[in-house]
């Protein structure tokens, strides 16, 4: 019962809680591309993505995409069309949910090419991501040579609020400290970038300045 599960995690190390979580994470089903919801112990949960879109305007994404292509035909950018614009969204988008498979096979010490055949990508995607394989392998190295210890692809869950999402890493140092990596595919490392002001929050967000960076805050919280 409740009395006795306050008592036993009184005597727990951080450790412990981790241990706990990950346990949880695996009670959990992510979303598929026929079913855009978690699940746990049979209960539907909505993406925290799908509960973030909620305080957002629709992203008219078609005629964003003219607009991006029109400019880019002028710069000579290869992205020229509404429908290439298009594409490499749904890449992006597609990375974003790979990503973690990527993150599991590099910590657990899968090879680049058995990583690469987990990934329900097409070529061209897959290619894009082996480029960057090297890079993530570097830094996840870099990370246990200093004594912390990585998980990947971590899912939580909120049964009071029916919310659920994936952590793509924990990290937890050699002193004991927790940190959450999120590896945005779409970010461009440009502070100014990730600050830049976006059409406003709605209802009880709105007073809350919608910038990327406070969206990933959010998804994060």
């Amino acid at each position: 019962d409740a009395k006795n599960l306050i008592k036993r995690k009184a005597s727990w190390k951080k450790s412990d809680y981790i241990t706990e979580l990950l346990a949880d994470s695996n009670r959990i089903t992510a979303p598929t591309s026929e079913e855009d919801y978690y699940t746990k112990d049979g209960i539907k949960l909505t993406r925290i993505n799908t509960v973030q879109d909620y305080f957002t305007d629709a992203f008219a994404s078609e005629e964003m995409a003219s607009k991006i292509a029109k400019t880019n035909r002028a710069k000579g950018d290869p992205f020229n069309s509404t429908e290439r614009v298009l594409a490499l969204w749904n890449f992006l988008k597609e990375g974003e949910v790979e990503i973690n498979k990527v993150m599991e096979g590099i910590i657990s010490g899968k090879s680049s090419e058995n990583i690469l055949n987990s990934l329900n990508l097409e070529d061209t995607s897959k290619k894009a991501i082996k480029s960057a394989i090297p890079m993530l392998k570097s830094w996840v190295q870099e990370k246990i040579n200093k004594g912390s210890t990585l998980y990947a692809g971590v899912k939580v869950a909120s049964m009071k609020n029916l919310i659920a999402g994936t952590i793509n890493v924990i990290e937890v140092t050699k002193g004991d400290r927790v940190f959450l990596h999120d590896f945005k595919t779409k970010l461009t490392g440009k502070l100014i970038e990730i600050e830049k002001r976006l059409p406003n929050f709605k209802y009880g967000l709105s007073s809350v300045p919608n910038t990327i960076l406070n969206q990933y805050r959010l998804q994060l919280s």
